[in-house]
């Protein structure tokens, strides 16, 4: 992103201020994937409610000020030492769960 942000092309059409923010949301879970479209184009989509979890924890990392944001369940299946580099940002009440999840 910063070669980007540098480039001649770039400073000229956005100027020097214009920054990209990326906001990522982290889940893990089922789901299943279906192929959607026509003979010229297949996407992928997936179906889960791990999916909907998935972008709210991402919709929530803009509310944070973060840029990663992952569930508790990503973090469990880490290693260890990985672990001790997250830290718990809050519970949060999913739409659709009776349950809080920690971010």
């Amino acid at each position: 992103m910063a070669a980007y942000r540098n480039h001649p092309i770039f400073q000229q059409r956005l100027g020097s201020k214009y920054r990209v923010d990326i906001h990522m949301g982290l889940h893990a879970g089922w789901a299943i994937e279906g192929a959607v479209g026509s003979e010229f184009k297949i996407d992928a989509s997936y179906i889960s409610p791990n999916v909907s979890i998935a972008e709210s924890v991402a919709r929530a990392s803009d509310t944070y000020g973060v840029s990663l944001l992952a569930s508790e369940t990503v973090v469990m299946r880490c290693h260890q030492d990985s672990r001790k580099h997250c830290r718990v940002v809050d519970r949060v009440l999913i739409p659709g769960s009776l349950v809080p999840l920690e971010i």
